[in-house]
């Protein structure tokens, strides 16, 4: 449901929409910001680009599993999404970690991902298998990234750089 500037409001099936931007308010950016996973995280986030983000992007995927199923689903990676869109998993488990005096110094991170390669059926990327799975099914299309990636370096923690690099190198 959307709610128009007039106040008039319209539903719409995800199968309908494509694409849906949405334009968070400063307060949503600001709780984006607040929301880091951990202490670690919150050194690594740019918290002037996070607070004056402009837009939320959804699009319409299928979803893993579920024959012709449509969802809207928030992409992680505007702006490097030619081939592989990542997806929030709104099921998606967090890794665990170390707190003190009710402050999270690890963990926090999502331990999935779904992910639509080259538009076609989202995938469910989980933590556990991704070093496993994603070499031979994900990046299986290139070599130079396969060279680079392999062995002790390919690891969960840095799969948004993987998704980066990807995008660089193999289109």
């Amino acid at each position: 449901t959307i709610k128009q500037e007039d106040g008039t409001k319209s539903k719409f099936k995800a199968a309908d929409v494509k694409v849906l931007a949405v334009k968070p308010s400063k307060l949503a950016n600001l709780e984006s910001a607040m929301s880091v996973a951990n202490i670690g995280r919150a050194g690594e986030l740019d918290f002037d680009k996070t607070i004056n983000r402009e837009w939320v992007f959804y699009e319409q995927a299928l979803l893993p599993k579920k024959k012709d199923k449509y969802a809207l689903m928030q992409l992680l990676n505007p702006g490097f999404d030619t081939k592989i869109k990542v997806y929030l998993d709104p099921n998606a488990k967090e890794t665990g970690g170390l707190s003190a005096g009710g402050i999270k110094l690890t963990g926090g991170d999502d331990k999935s991902y779904l992910v639509v390669f080259d538009g076609g059926k989202s995938e469910l990327y989980k933590k556990s298998r991704y070093k496993k799975e994603a070499l031979g099914q994900l990046y299986k299309d290139c070599t130079v990234f396969k060279e680079n990636y392999s062995g002790e370096k390919f690891k969960w923690v840095n799969f948004a750089e993987h998704v980066f690099v990807y995008d660089q190198l193999c289109n």
